[in-house]
């Protein structure tokens, strides 16, 4: 899908819209090292403001996934 991991590691699983079968990034993961924290920010441009339209594989392996965490 060409996401940066900054932002595949923010996904949450409402980003997920199962029924229009889209993916919405609208932020990113930053991590800090040397100080030792981590938080989400907000996507730096609007450009990088997005939602992805999912193929029917996807899709399925994501409605796979959200059942075996729910388990």
């Amino acid at each position: 899908l060409g996401l940066r991991p900054e932002e595949y590691q923010a996904l949450k699983w409402e980003d997920f819209d199962e029924q229009k079968g889209t993916l919405k990034i609208d932020r990113t993961y930053y991590e800090n090292r040397k100080e030792r924290y981590w938080k989400f920010e907000d996507v730096k441009t609007i450009s990088s403001r997005r939602t992805l339209h999912l193929s029917t594989s996807q899709i399925e392996l994501l409605k796979i996934q959200r059942k075996r965490v729910k388990a």
